[in-house]
């Protein structure tokens, strides 16, 4: 009988310790499968970063590049990472958008109105103009270089 009592004993000590052995590797498995997701979104967050940057150094407007910029800003980057990383506030008006940062506004125009896309400094400066790449450059860099130094500061990297 005293053996008996003993054994019992050790059996649910033996439980208690595998109960928490499991618990213990499913909380280490919980932790590396969220760890490998924030990975592959933040991969994907700087995949569609670099094609945005890429486009802008193109300079070129295309049929649809003012289209392609508002869909990576809005829908593939996000508005809350465009806020967070690019620092740029996004608005909706009729026929576009408009992304606001402390020194510049980016507007995408859509739709009915003409595929453009003009850079102007805040408050209400001169303009770039994708659509005459020639006027005004200095604005079209130092929208750029603050580009950068907002995806530096984040630890994206940009590709050339």
């Amino acid at each position: 009988m005293i053996l008996q009592n003993t054994f019992d004993w050790i059996d649910f000590i033996a439980k208690i310790i595998g109960s928490l052995i499991a618990t213990f590797f499913t909380i280490l498995v919980w932790i590396i499968i969220e760890k490998l997701k924030e990975r592959g979104e933040k991969k994907k967050l700087e995949k569609n970063i670099n094609t945005l940057y890429k486009i802008l150094l193109n300079k070129k407007l295309d049929a649809h590049t003012s289209t392609e910029v508002t869909n990576l800003l809005v829908y593939e980057i996000g508005i809350e990472n465009v806020n967070k990383i690019l620092k740029m506030r996004t608005i909706q008006f009729g026929g576009g958008y408009k992304f606001e940062s402390n020194l510049y506004i980016l507007r995408t125009h859509l739709g009915r109105f003409p595929n453009t896309m003009i850079i102007s400094e805040v408050p209400s400066g001169p303009r770039y103009n994708f659509t005459e790449p020639n006027t005004n450059e200095p604005i079209y860099e130092r929208f750029i270089e603050d580009f950068k130094k907002n995806c530096k500061e984040k630890n994206i990297k940009l590709e050339f």
